[in-house]
């Protein structure tokens, strides 16, 4: 049996923000990295307390990926989706 973390959502959120940054950074370079910070730490906040049992990491790729869509990424969409799912994916084992 696993035992439960006590982190708050916020510094969790905060930390995968900072690791998906580099990863949006590829895709972004002459965007100013405050707002897609923000709104990347927003999205991911929000996406961690309606987070499904199944598939979490694909969950909050595409949160990540949906919250990013406005800033126009340039290159192929689906390489960006890939990339954040990659870099969540690494995470999660990390744990």
């Amino acid at each position: 049996m696993s035992t439960p973390i006590n982190v708050a959502v916020p510094d969790v959120a905060a930390h995968l923000t900072e690791a998906l940054l580099p990863v949006v950074a590829n895709f972004m370079p002459e965007r100013p990295s405050v707002d897609i910070e923000l709104t990347l730490w927003h999205a991911m906040e929000k996406a961690l307390l309606t987070m499904p049992e199944r598939e979490p990491g694909a969950y909050l790729a595409d949160v990540a990926y949906r919250a990013l869509l406005p800033f126009h990424p340039a290159g192929a969409f689906i390489d960006l989706e890939l990339g954040l799912h990659r870099r969540i994916r690494h995470l999660a084992s990390a744990i």
